[in-house]
């Protein structure tokens, strides 16, 4: 074929690429360039995190040491201004994954709830168990475990203890607990005898393959922490102890509020609120009762007891109380 025989084809050709758009094969568009990303969904209100928030939704408020009510079928489980949720299982279980760190608010629908609680400090690749008592509005955490790295808490109710190993059981774990670790209930010292089954308790330590070696207890309530009927430590003279466990500390000027709470300001443990016309604050040192401070912030009925200055009641514990 001659030269000027292929400039036909050559025209014939360009042609047919101009009619099916114009576009050469060897220069794609910017929209066909393999190297660009596509465009971003439009992002939550609430940054995805590492950390994990898992657990257990259950019936009902579930006293301390008691038998743990049955778990919630159906209840959505999500982070609050978030896409994140999860459906609870036949047994309750949920697992939320991606949640952000900071003060993260968890909230329940469904299956007769509308309630939320908030869970604070979340760490980045923490990872949080959980089982939540929900009754219609109101949310509780019963129980939980967090664990980040090897540094691990535990809150819930003791189930065991060995006094020769030195051990006690929380949430089906087994914390060991050095001569020399600080227990203490409020400003009030305790030691290893003063732990019994049944106490509710927080635990700071580190997690190994055994369990979880304890270097600090809290002691949120239990047989030998003043106003409950145990041997009462700290010189709290008088605490006679009530068979209902509240107990009466028998402290002179020291006045009791109840009713619902409203005003509420402030972060766990310190709280500001007014009941009964009065202003009560909360401490590191107020005995919280019947739930954790989080499960008192959204209380609708609630008792206070401590020293009455002026207006302004200084709450050495306050309770959450049943409708």
């Amino acid at each position: 074929m001659t030269r000027h025989a292929f400039l036909p084809s050559l025209v014939l050709t360009l042609v047919l690429a101009v009619a099916c758009g114009g576009k050469s094969p060897t220069n794609p568009s910017p929209a066909q360039s393999p190297a660009e990303t596509p465009a971003p969904s439009p992002a939550s209100s609430v940054p995805a995190g590492s950390a994990i928030v898992a657990g257990q939704v259950v019936a009902g408020a579930a006293s301390l040491g008691a038998t743990m009510p049955l778990g919630l079928e159906g209840v959505t489980v999500s982070v609050a201004g978030s896409s994140i949720s999860n459906v609870a299982d036949a047994n309750g279980r949920f697992s939320l994954s991606n949640v952000p760190g900071g003060d993260q608010r968890i909230e329940f629908h469904g299956n007769g709830t509308n309630a939320s609680v908030t869970i604070g400090g979340i760490a980045e690749q923490e990872h949080i168990d959980v089982t939540v008592a929900v009754t219609g509005s109101t949310a509780e955490v019963v129980e939980q475990q967090r664990v980040t790295g090897a540094e691990a808490q535990l809150e819930g109710t003791i189930t065991a203890k060995s006094e020769a190993a030195r051990t006690l059981e929380i949430r089906g774990v087994t914390v060991k607990v050095p001569a020399g670790v600080p227990i203490r209930h409020g400003a009030t010292s305790l030691t290893f005898a003063n732990l019994h089954a049944g106490d509710r308790v927080h635990v700071k330590g580190a997690k190994d393959s055994a369990g979880v070696t304890a270097s600090q207890i809290e002691v949120q309530h239990g047989e030998d922490t003043p106003g409950n009927g145990g041997n009462g430590n700290g010189g709290n003279g008088g605490d006679s102890g009530d068979d209902d466990g509240n107990g009466d500390d028998g402290n002179a000027g020291e006045t009791s509020l109840d009713g619902t709470p409203s005003g509420m300001t402030g972060q766990c443990p310190a709280l500001t609120f007014m009941l009964q016309g009065k202003t009560v604050k909360t401490s590191a040192s107020t005995d919280f009762r019947k739930g954790t401070c989080d499960a008192f912030r959204s209380a609708t009925n609630v008792e206070a007891e401590g020293v009455l200055t002026g207006n302004t009641l200084d709450a050495k514990k306050v309770s959450i109380e049943k409708d």
